[in-house]
């Protein structure tokens, strides 16, 4: 990652930066101009000092990054690591003849749902709410149709695709979140799409779905994880 990932007070609540395992993450604090950049401080992952740092993120899960000035903590910033390997998408297909015959199908069925039901899913088709219900409810009818280790294994390798073709890495994050809420949304192999498309809709409005802000205030918290119901 090129980019600084920028910090500063007063972070939107319930936000967090998604990051793949492995990455090399440059955090920038954002201070009024008067302050003494020697007198910026980190700690949590990694300790620093001074306005910039890098941060290489080798355990998954939620991490922390706190910004101090002075020795008080003015910036806690929460990191969601995950991670996406083994083979890509076509490999997958490849190791797995007979789901593949429909993977296609399932796949186009969950971009119509999307596209059809946009408005009424609180539109973005691209990092927003209907963009987050589509990849559930696509993990979700692999899962009916399927099992949920099948689902998870094409789900992933898309991920994987997507990485090596340089897809965003909260992109990526984002996606694995809903992928794998959706899997969980299936009680029974009998659900019916009707039903799956009710428990989407109700993990989108309680926020179990994860989107990304894609408005921010100049640019600084453009790309930050967010529940769906924000």
């Amino acid at each position: 990652m090129s980019s600084f990932k920028k910090v500063r007070p007063s972070l939107p609540p319930d936000t967090r930066i998604g990051v793949i395992m492995g990455d090399d993450v440059k955090f920038k604090a954002i201070l009024p101009s008067e302050l003494d950049e020697s007198l910026i401080s980190w700690s949590g992952e990694k300790n620093g000092n001074g306005e910039t740092i890098t941060i290489t993120f080798q355990a998954l899960g939620n991490r922390t990054v706190t910004t101090e000035y002075a020795g008080n903590d003015i910036v806690d910033t929460t990191i969601t690591v995950d991670d996406a390997t083994g083979v890509g998408e076509t490999m997958w297909g490849l190791l797995h003849p007979i789901r593949a015959l429909s993977a296609a199908a399932l796949r186009d069925e969950a971009l119509a749902y999307a596209a059809n039901n946009e408005a009424s899913l609180g539109g973005g088709l691209r990092n927003g709410r209907a963009d987050a219900a589509r990849h559930a409810y696509w993990n979700g009818i692999m899962t009916i149709d399927w099992d949920a280790a099948d689902a998870e294994g094409l789900a992933t390798a898309h991920e994987v695709t997507g990485l090596g073709n340089n897809s965003p890495h909260n992109e990526t994050v984002m996606d694995l979140e809903n992928n794998a809420t959706g899997r969980g949304l299936v009680t029974s192999a009998t659900m019916t799409r009707a039903q799956l498309d009710n428990a989407v809709r109700a993990a989108l409005n309680s926020g179990e779905l994860t989107i990304l802000d894609e408005v921010g205030l100049n640019g600084a918290w453009k790309g930050l994880l967010k529940p769906s119901n924000l």
